[in-house]
């Protein structure tokens, strides 16, 4: 099997049975009307990166200390339209000129980011913080994903790392770096999401298949009421085989228990 040949939504099986991504993958909510149209519409979100709520994702100014050579050789590869003499001329004035020159790249690296639509999902259903920032402290829901019941759905997937440095990031010198630095590497203090991204050439809504979600887990402070009209959506929207399942606080320790619900 050559790897090449594979299609994205054969990398993502391939990725999944290789252990390099879990199999499941889950989503915080607090119970809204987006949330429910997700039961309505099979529907998932997949937002701008400028609308993240940690200022520094996808956000970190890169370096351009560049040398004349290297931007004149960028400029060539980058811009095939421009001719040798304005290769030049912009050469010589942006490296007369490394603040604007910056500037320019920041911007052009921006601009290209936000083309691209991001869903994000957690790695585990028990996360304590993850109940308390993203469900409504424990009166929401989480859903999980089956990857491998909608691959096309889940192409492609960034692992996303965590480091107490910020990234020094050159896109001259270091642009085989671009995703790894600039969308998968976040602070470390943000570590407890164990965060899966999905990219999409995109914004807006993206439909997923409907037995990609396997379980919705209720938090342990979600109502009787929010539980019933979730129950009743999925029922009136043919999920199939979606189990319930409730959180619950431990009595030993602290870790929130996740129990069968009928």
């Amino acid at each position: 099997m050559n790897i090449k040949d594979l299609s994205f939504s054969e990398l993502v099986v391939l990725a999944v049975k290789t252990g390099q991504i879990s199999r499941y993958a889950y989503k915080y909510r607090s119970i809204n009307e987006n949330t429910e149209n997700i039961f309505t519409k099979a529907q998932l979100w997949f937002s701008n990166p400028d609308h993240f709520n940690d200022p520094f994702d996808c956000q970190i100014v890169v370096q351009a200390n560049n040398t004349v050579d290297e931007i004149s050789n960028f400029l060539r590869q980058n811009v095939p339209t421009m001719s040798s003499k304005d290769v030049k001329m912009y050469t010589r004035h942006w490296s007369k000129n490394l603040t604007e020159w910056r500037t320019m790249v920041n911007k052009t690296i921006k601009n290209h980011i936000n083309t691209s639509g991001i869903c994000c999902f957690a790695g585990s259903g028990d996360n304590i913080l993850m109940w308390s920032h993203y469900s409504d402290s424990h009166k929401g829901i989480c859903i999980k994903f089956d990857i491998l019941a909608d691959p096309d759905f889940f192409a492609a997937p960034l692992t996303v790392k965590y480091n107490k440095n910020y990234p020094k990031y050159d896109h001259i010198k270091d642009n085989s770096k671009f995703v790894e630095y600039l969308i998968k590497t976040k602070a470390e203090c943000w570590k407890y999401e164990e965060e899966l991204r999905i990219l999409k050439q995109k914004f807006g809504l993206v439909n997923f298949k409907k037995e990609a979600i396997v379980e919705v887990i209720f938090g342990c402070a979600c109502t009787a009421g929010n539980i019933a009209k979730i129950k009743k959506l999925i029922s009136d929207n043919d999920f199939p085989n979606i189990k319930f399942k409730m959180t619950a606080t431990s009595k030993s320790s602290y870790k929130l228990d996740i129990k069968d619900l009928k």
